[in-house]
């Protein structure tokens, strides 16, 4: 259920047995991990890093730990919490990008995310940024995240004052989104589409 997006029903499956069990038992560990990354899924930012900080703390030899770790960092990049999310995706990565996870992508996504959020002329975080953007859209052509990723690397050629080449990905990330019914990153790319035509006097 939990893998075929029924996120309302595990919640409330999830809640009516997670009491029953003992936390940190082998028995409770998937109703926590289904609980937690429910919330994650719907949106539930708030409710879910705690119980996303839960899980990973309390099963750390869980079957679901690659999730669950994924997902406690990636929550924090909708908390804005940019360093520590930051830091739970580069120790992510160190375990799971040699394994070829199959969240590879959107962790790079995240990654990419991060170093962008906290770029200054100092850290090279654009640079960064453009690096984990690049590897998506060059090694995961059939990624959920790759309008998303163009939409960054135009984000990041905004930022360094290279309009000509932000106008291509976001027409890029454009013409994929609405492929692939992604409206918000359309609208997104399109509205960072108009001053990067006005400062080229389009």
């Amino acid at each position: 259920m939990f893998f075929n997006g029924e996120y309302e029903r595990c919640i409330e499956i999830a809640g009516d047995l997670r009491p029953k069990l003992a936390l940190g038992s082998k028995e409770r560990d998937l109703p926590d991990f289904v609980y937690s990354g429910s919330l994650y899924y719907l949106g539930r930012y708030q409710e879910a890093q705690p119980e996303l900080d839960s899980h990973v703390k309390n099963y750390q030899d869980s079957p679901y730990k690659e999730n669950s770790t994924y997902y406690q960092a990636s929550n924090l990049i909708k908390l804005y919490e940019w360093q520590r999310a930051s830091s739970l995706l580069d120790a992510w990565l160190k375990i799971y990008e040699p394994e070829k996870s199959g969240l590879l992508d959107v962790a790079y996504l995240d990654r990419a995310t991060c170093y962008f959020a906290l770029s200054t002329p100092q850290n090279d975080g654009n640079g960064k940024a453009l690096e984990y953007a690049t590897k998506i859209i060059e090694g995961f052509p059939q990624s959920t995240v790759l309008d998303r990723a163009h939409s960054l690397r135009g984000d990041v050629q905004q930022n360094d004052s290279n309009f000509s080449g932000a106008e291509q990905s976001y027409l890029t990330a454009i013409k994929i989104a609405e492929e692939e019914d992604h409206f918000s990153t359309a609208a997104s790319a399109l509205m960072q589409l108009v001053p990067v035509s006005a400062a080229q006097e389009k």
